[in-house]
């Protein structure tokens, strides 16, 4: 058997591997920026709550609070996509 095509599948292989492990580390800030927004959705929502108590006479502020409840429920859904890519690449490690 050649071993220079051993090397070379080596080589490949290696390189791969490195890929991956740099999808894990992209995919782990990924998840950190996710869960920073969702955390300041959350905020926002709290705030927008006990600012709501008050204003239930009037629409616009009860809307402005709908509104952040949807930014939080996409920040949630963010952060939970992000962390199926750190699964998703931390496997691609495993398998590499």
């Amino acid at each position: 058997m050649d071993t220079a095509v051993l090397r070379a599948q080596l080589r490949e292989a290696e390189a791969q591997l490195q890929q991956a492990v740099i999808g894990v580390g992209t995919a782990q800030a990924l998840v950190a920026q996710r869960k920073a927004e969702h955390e300041a959705a959350v905020a926002t929502v709290a705030q927008r709550e006990a600012e709501t108590e008050g204003a239930r006479r009037g629409t616009a502020a009860i809307q402005v609070l709908d509104d952040d409840r949807a930014s939080f429920e996409a920040a949630r859904a963010g952060a939970s996509a992000a962390q199926a890519q750190v699964a998703a690449a931390e496997v691609a490690i495993k398998v590499a």
